[in-house]
């Protein structure tokens, strides 16, 4: 009688276990290896922070001949009747900034004419629906993050942006 040896009992659990056992290893192989080492905390210098706001806020105003605006700093006025000009809107104070959207989708410094028009150069009215696409950058600012938490933290200097509506 010829006995083939692959089909013994014996000859059968070997190949299972062997299966099975490299099964295993490829399904745990994941928990088995040791996750990449972070460090707890890393200190960030000099953070950006750059602050969109809606098309609204950069629209045309109720008002005719006025517009929404952001200022760098505080705009200075002594009535309700006073407007603000390029004399008192700030374009930079500080480590804080306004730019605008060019054509091209980059940003550049704002000019005090530019809140008057879009990207593209063409004036913003009510009717139309154009926004002039200002936003604000505060630089300077430090913080940390931590990925094996998933957090990081960040603080900065620059006084508040504060909306306003020109003359």
């Amino acid at each position: 009688m010829n006995v083939d040896s692959s089909s013994t009992p014996r000859t059968r659990f070997g190949v299972v276990a062997a299966a099975s056992l490299t099964a295993a290893a490829l399904t745990l192989g994941g928990a088995l290896v040791a996750a990449p080492a972070h460090a707890a905390e890393t200190s960030i210098d000099d953070a950006v922070f750059r602050w969109g706001i809606n098309a609204e806020a950069n629209a045309a105003a109720f008002a005719p001949g006025t517009v929404n605006l952001l200022s760098a700093g505080v705009v200075t006025a002594t009535s309700s009747a006073d407007r603000v000009t390029s004399a008192n809107w700030k374009q930079s104070e500080g480590d804080t900034k306004i730019l605008k959207r060019q054509s091209d989708g980059s940003y550049a410094a704002a000019t005090f004419a530019g809140l008057r028009t879009d990207a593209a150069g063409t004036t913003i009215t009510t009717g139309n629906g154009l926004n002039s696409g200002h936003i604000v950058e505060i630089s300077g600012g430090t913080g940390t993050v931590d990925v094996s938490a998933n957090t990081a933290a960040s603080s900065g200097p620059g006084p508040s942006p504060r909306p306003s509506t020109p003359g």
